[in-house]
């Protein structure tokens, strides 16, 4: 399975930035899958940023997205509903959860917390859950994705 990456909608606006250079080429090069939904409060932002939905869209047709149906994050959402999370995007640790995706890309510390919080979401086999260094630098950044890369002849 590849690394699977969610980038929370506060940085759709960011996705041109250096920022998040390093990890849209990691995706491009399809090395990592981008997760999206394009229901719930994650489709409703999603739709609200029509070139970030449109760019989405393209990573899928190129196999470097996947879309976690709607229903399956509103499953993982029910289910997480009696947690104390500490942010309010509890959509995004669902659809962590129904996408068993490894990597997330926000600079909500809050949303950190409850990403790499075992109660709320567990390991995905022996991998464990990281946050892509948004603020570190470009070579911190490359050391990063350089680390979580698809095996040749893995899929989504």
């Amino acid at each position: 399975m590849c690394v699977r990456t969610i980038i929370d909608a506060n940085l759709f606006g960011e996705l041109s930035s250096d920022s998040v250079r390093t990890l849209r080429r990691w995706v491009e090069r399809k090395d990592g899958v981008l997760v999206y939904s394009d229901g719930g409060q994650y489709g409703a932002e999603l739709k609200k940023s029509r070139k970030t939905l449109a760019l989405f869209r393209a990573y899928r047709q190129r196999g470097s997205a996947l879309l976690v149906p709607d229903s399956r994050v509103a499953e993982e959402n029910s289910r997480i509903a009696a947690l104390d999370l500490q942010s309010d995007d509890p959509h995004l640790v669902a659809l962590a959860r129904a996408s068993r995706t490894l990597v997330l890309c926000t600079s909500d510390t809050r949303l950190m917390r409850d990403f790499l919080d075992r109660d709320a979401l567990e390991d995905v086999g022996r991998n464990t859950r990281a946050v892509y260094p948004l603020r570190a630098g470009t070579a911190v950044q490359r050391r990063f994705v350089g680390a979580r890369r698809c095996r040749s002849g893995q899929g989504n």
